[in-house]
Parts: structure tokens; sequence; C-alpha cells
């Protein structure tokens, strides 16, 4: 975009008919890089990878969280308190994220 604006100054111009080939080179060179823009942020009605991240993230301290607690279940109250320790550690990594 920088080269289109040195290159194409269609504003400076006097004669009209250089003025509208530079314009329309102009005018080309910034709806291809919009088509670019758009081909670049086209996730085919998949989600975004951001999306994505944060989804994975929210599962994966689920299934940690549940592996704490079935844990804490086959070892007893004992481990209750670390069980608890690692959920709040867990969700705030989360919030972190968000």
């Amino acid at each position: 975009m920088p080269t289109t604006l040195a290159a194409h100054r269609f504003w400076t111009i006097e004669d009209p008919e250089e003025r509208a080939a530079q314009r329309i080179q102009f005018l080309k060179n910034a709806s291809t890089l919009g088509g670019l823009l758009i081909a670049a942020a086209d996730t085919h009605g998949k989600p975004s990878l951001a999306y994505r991240t944060r989804h994975t993230v929210g599962h994966a301290s689920d299934a940690v969280t549940h592996q704490a607690h079935a844990a804490a279940d086959r070892v007893g109250d004992a481990a209750g308190s670390a069980v608890d320790c690692v959920t709040d550690a867990v969700e705030a990594a989360l919030k972190q994220l968000r």
C-alpha cells in the first residue's frame, strides 16, 4: 500500500486523462489489498483461531478439574484441599487468558 500511495498519486496530477489512469491503478491496487485481507480473515464458516484456542483451553481446564476431583475421590478427603487449590489455579489461569 505505501508503494501504491507513492506511485499512483492521482490527486496531484493536472491532466484529466492521466489522473483517471492513475486513479484506476490506485483503486485496483487498493481493491486487491482489500481482497487479500478478506481472504486472510475468511475461515470458511469455522470459528477464528483465537476462539478455537479459548475453547480448547476451556475444555482442557474442565478435564484437569474433572481428573483432580476423580483423584480426590479415590484418595479421600486428605486430597480434597489440594484439589481445591488446583481448581482455583486453573480458574485463575482462565481468567487471565480471557
